[in-house]
Protein backbone atom coordinates (compact mmCIF):
# COMPACT_ATOMS: atom_id res chain seq x y z
CA UNK A 1 0.00 0.00 0.00
CA UNK A 2 1.38 3.43 -0.88
CA UNK A 3 2.17 6.07 1.73
CA UNK A 4 -0.48 8.34 0.21
CA UNK A 5 -3.10 5.61 0.60
CA UNK A 6 -2.17 5.08 4.24
CA UNK A 7 -2.23 8.83 4.96
CA UNK A 8 -5.62 9.20 3.24
CA UNK A 9 -7.01 6.38 5.40
CA UNK A 10 -5.74 8.09 8.57
CA UNK A 11 -7.30 11.41 7.54
CA UNK A 12 -10.66 9.80 6.76
CA UNK A 13 -10.54 7.94 10.06
CA UNK A 14 -9.75 11.11 11.97
CA UNK A 15 -12.79 12.89 10.49
CA UNK A 16 -15.15 9.90 10.46
CA UNK A 17 -17.79 11.58 12.66
CA UNK A 18 -17.95 14.64 10.39
CA UNK A 19 -18.14 12.46 7.29
CA UNK A 20 -21.01 10.47 8.83
CA UNK A 21 -22.83 13.71 9.71
CA UNK A 22 -22.42 14.91 6.13
CA UNK A 23 -23.75 11.61 4.79
CA UNK A 24 -26.86 11.96 6.99
CA UNK A 25 -27.56 15.42 5.55
CA UNK A 26 -26.98 14.16 2.00
CA UNK A 27 -29.33 11.21 2.54
CA UNK A 28 -32.08 13.60 3.66
CA UNK A 29 -31.56 16.43 1.16
CA UNK A 30 -29.46 14.91 -1.69
CA UNK A 31 -27.42 18.12 -1.79
CA UNK A 32 -25.41 20.05 0.76
CA UNK A 33 -24.37 23.68 0.63
CA UNK A 34 -21.24 25.39 1.86
CA UNK A 35 -22.86 26.61 5.08
CA UNK A 36 -23.92 23.08 6.03
CA UNK A 37 -20.44 21.71 5.35
CA UNK A 38 -18.94 24.54 7.41
CA UNK A 39 -21.36 23.84 10.28
CA UNK A 40 -20.36 20.18 10.32
CA UNK A 41 -16.62 20.79 10.08
CA UNK A 42 -16.45 23.90 12.31
CA UNK A 43 -16.44 21.58 15.31
CA UNK A 44 -12.87 20.61 14.44
CA UNK A 45 -10.05 22.33 16.30
CA UNK A 46 -8.18 24.61 13.91
CA UNK A 47 -4.38 24.48 13.68
CA UNK A 48 -1.93 26.82 11.99
CA UNK A 49 0.30 25.13 9.45
CA UNK A 50 3.33 26.87 8.03
CA UNK A 51 5.61 25.79 5.25
CA UNK A 52 5.07 24.27 1.84
CA UNK A 53 2.83 21.43 3.00
CA UNK A 54 5.24 18.77 1.78
CA UNK A 55 6.12 15.91 4.09
CA UNK A 56 3.84 17.00 6.92
CA UNK A 57 3.59 14.54 9.78
CA UNK A 58 0.14 13.51 10.94
CA UNK A 59 -0.71 14.16 14.57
Amino acid sequence: MSDAHIIAGKILGKFKKQMEDMVKVLMEKETIDREEVARIFNKIKKVNITGSGKNLKLA
